[in-house]
Parts: C-alpha cells; sequence; structure tokens
C-alpha cells in the first residue's frame, strides 16, 4: 500500500480538498493529515492496487470531503456536548492520566522480551495515534519505535530512516502524519537534532523557491545562535567546510548563487558587510565606492572614530592618523585594500580629503627628501604654532618636547634637514626671526 500513498495524483487531490477547510483547533498539516487517513482507510478497505485507484479520483476526492466535512461537525459537537469516555494523551484536561499511561506503557515495553512483542505494542500505539492525532500519541510512537531498536540519544539521527519505518510496520503511518520524512518524525519528538546530525538529507529539504530560502535562512541563524560564538564573529565561521558539515551548501549554491554574504544578509539584514568574511568577494574592492564604504566601517563603527563631525584640528589631537596602521586594516579583513595602495596614508586621504594633512602620517620618509622636505617641515610648523595651537613662535612653549607631543619630532631626526634641534626647526619656519 505505500507505494499507492506516494501517487502524486493522491497527493494533489488530498492538498486540493484541504485547502478548502479550515478547522478550529488544527492547522493546514493536520487537515491534510485527516485527509491521509481517510485514503488509507478507503485503501485498506476495498485493496486498490496503483492501476485501479487512479481509475477513481472522485472517489478519493469524496472520501476525504467526508472525512473533513465529518471532522468539521465533530468540532462543533465537541463544544455544545459534555466530554464523552475517550481519553486524548495530549489534552490538558486529562494531563495527569495522559502522563500516567505513558510512564506505564513504558514500564510495560521496558519488560517485554521480545523484539515483536514490541513491535505490537508499537502498531497499537499507531493505530490509536491515527483515531487520536494528539502530539503526544505520535511522539509516543517515536519513542517506541526507539525504545524498540534499543537506541541511545546519540544514535536515534543516525538510527532511523525510511527503511525503519516499513521494518517497523509504520510506513503508512509516516505518510499520514509526516510525508513520508523520517526527519520531521524525529524533529517532532526530539526537536533537539536538526539538518546536520542526519546522515541524509531529507529528500527536497532546500526547494529553490520562496519556501525553501526562508527555510534555509532560518536554519543558518538557529545554527549560528546556538554555535556559542560572538555575533561578531559569524561570518568567519562561514567556511566551505562551515556549510559542508551543516548541510547547507545546496542552498548556498542554487539559492544564493554562491554568495555567502547574501546568505548571511538574508539571516541578519543589515548586520554585516561583505568584507567581514575570511575572503572577501572577488573584484570587490576595484570598486572606489566599495572601498570607501568599507574604509568608513573600520574607521568610524568600529575604531569609533566620528569622522563628520571631527575637524582637521580633531583629528590631529586625537592621533588617528597614527593609529590606523597597515595592522588595523588587516585586523578588520582589509588587506586586500592595502594591497592596492602603497600606505594607509594614501587611502585615508583619499577617503577623507580634507580631515588629514601631509604630515599627519608617520612616514619617515616625507622628512628625507631634501628642498621639498624643509618646505614641508616649514608649512608643518607654522600650522601647528599659528593654527592649531595659536601661540606666539617665540612662546616659551615653544621646544623639543612640544614637537614630540605633535609627533613632528622626524624633523629633528632626520640627518637629510640637517635641523638637530627645535630651533633650527623654527628658524626654517621662522627665517626671519631668531630663536
Amino acid at each position: 500500500m505505500a507505494h499507492i500513498l506516494e501517487l502524486k495524483e493522491v497527493q494533489r487531490i488530498i492538498i486540493a480538498v484541504a485547502r478548502n477547510f479550515t478547522i478550529p483547533g488544527n492547522d493546514f498539516d493536520d487537515i491534510v493529515q485527516i485527509g491521509r487517513i481517510a485514503v488509507w482507510q478507503l485503501l485498506k478497505r476495498y485493496n486498490f492496487d496503483e492501476k485501479s485507484i487512479l481509475n477513481h479520483p472522485n472517489l478519493i476526492y469524496t472520501c476525504v470531503k467526508r472525512a473533513l466535512l465529518n471532522e468539521v461537525r465533530s468540532q462543533k459537537t465537541k463544544k455544545t456536548s459534555p466530554l464523552n469516555n475517550a481519553y486524548s494523551l495530549d489534552d490538558e484536561k486529562y494531563g495527569k492520566l495522559g502522563r500516567q499511561v505513558t510512564v506505564k506503557e513504558n514500564n510495560a515495553i521496558q519488560a517485554l522480551i521480545s523484539k515483536e512483542e514490541k513491535k505490537i505494542v508499537l502498531q497499537k500505539y499507531a493505530k490509536k495515534s491515527l483515531e487520536e492525532r494528539t502530539p503526544s500519541s505520535k511522539r509516543m510512537v517515536i519513542r517506541l519505535l526507539v525504545d524498540m531498536l534499543d537506541l541511545s540519544e546519540k544514535e536515534i539521527p543516525k538510527g532511523i530512516s525510511c527503511q525503519t519505518f516499513i521494518d517497523a510496520g509504520l510506513y503508512w503511518w509516516l505518510w499520514v502524519f509526516f510525508g513520508h520524512s523520517p526527519y520531521k518524525a524525529i524533529r517532532f519528538a526530539y526537536p533537539q537534532f536538526y539538518y546536520h546530525q542526519m546522515p541524509i538529507l531529507p529528500r527536497n529539504s532546500w526547494p529553490n523557491n520562496k519556501n525553501g530560502k526562508n527555510k534555509a535562512v532560518k536554519y543558518l541563524k538557529m545554527v549560528l545562535e546556538e554555535s556559542g560564538y560572538e555575533e561578531a564573529y559569524y561570518p568567519k565561521l562561514l567556511t566551505k567546510k562551515f556549510f559542508e558539515e551543516y548541510k547547507l551548501i545546496v542552498p548556498l549554491r542554487y539559492i544564493f548563487k554562491n554568495d555567502r554574504f547574501k546568505f548571511l544578509d538574508a539571516a541578519f539584514p543589515g548586520a554585516y558587510h561583505p568584507w567581514e568574511f575570511s575572503k572577501s568577494p572577488a573584484r570587490f574592492f576595484n570598486s572606489m565606492r566599495n572601498i570607501k564604504k568599507a574604509v568608513r566601517w573600520m574607521v568610524e563603527e568600529k575604531l569609533g572614530f566620528d569622522m563628520k563631525h571631527l575637524s582637521v584640528h580633531d583629528v590631529w589631537d586625537k592621533k588617528i592618523a597614527y593609529k590606523i596602521t597597515v595592522r588595523t586594516f588587516r585586523l578588520y579583513g582589509l588587506e586586500k585594500i592595502i594591497d592596492l595602495y602603497p600606505s594607509p596614508e594614501s587611502i585615508l586621504r583619499l577617503v577623507y580629503p580634507k580631515k588629514f594633512l601631509p604630515w599627519s602620517f608617520r612616514n619617515i620618509g616625507k622628512w628625507q627628501q631634501g628642498e621639498n622636505s624643509k618646505k614641508l617641515a616649514k608649512d608643518a610648523t607654522r600650522w601647528l604654532i599659528e593654527k592649531h595651537l595659536k601661540i606666539s613662535p617665540n612662546s616659551s612653549e615653544v621646544n623639543h618636547g612640544l614637537l614630540v607631543r605633535h609627533g613632528l619630532q622626524g624633523m629633528v631626526t632626520s640627518r637629510n634637514l640637517g635641523m638637530t634641534s627645535y630651533k633650527k626647526v623654527m628658524q626654517n619656519a621662522y627665517p626671519e626671526l631668531k630663536f
């Protein structure tokens, strides 16, 4: 009978009828399950084979519709009539009774010697769960199956397959409640297990459509949040090995076209950038727009410098140019930008053209270029004295320590300049004065 239940035409009819019904207390999957049970009972009663059942689509339609109408009437009756004598293993009103039955049956199962005897009890509960259709009754069947197979908790994901349900005489039961998916059945009874713990991925786990995308995104988010890593480290985790280990390689390839950033961004919108991964997308930094965006992210978000509201004097006082080095770029995954430009100075002045001065950066070479360096030293000295500190060149504050505090001691230490003291530096800047 199992192969008949797999027929797409039968499934199509059940789903088509189920879409026309809304039953209080039942979601769409529950309504489909009622239809599957009705078809299963029909096949069992009339002993249809595969060819004959396809000759009677109207019979299937009528059977499913009648079962759902009966369920609707039953729900209405329950609202107006007292409780009957039947009990549910999942009903809140019978919670204690349900737990007592479960414990007793578990003890009884443990006492059985024969696997066949356990199988009989298992099938008895499977039949009962078809009548009740409650979560507890379904979980009971799966847990009894695990007990019959004598599996430890760690062995469950790899120890149960479709063949396991077939051997236990539960393939029709698996179809009714879980659409032939042992993974869904295991997750239902043991929600701690996920895709990556299963030996084989369930068929059509990641359909290339909106539902498949949403499912993959939700699963990626769950895996990362339960990984134990800090959120800032998530991009670094997403290597090829990660996607293979967690069985997400299919959605990565076919839904997100191998774009790890798009996949992560779908799970955490706007939280990450392409350059935060261990490997940036190919040719990403060929775009000046992307370079500027990445550098601003590093300087303003990660290092905390509010460049928009900082003046050139603020940038000088905070020594931002000294604090951003090649190592800084590498630390934040921007080494490819450094490979494109000779130094952080050239990049920062490109991104923030009005925030840095020619003498802002720690570059010894700038004081070793003869007359050009002397002119640069003159401009730097006059800017420091007149515009930044706004003091007189003859002020007592002017000394060697002043140059050191403002990062201009290179003018003194450079042999090419020949300015071996702060006085010579000042004389270079103010030749009309005596120091």
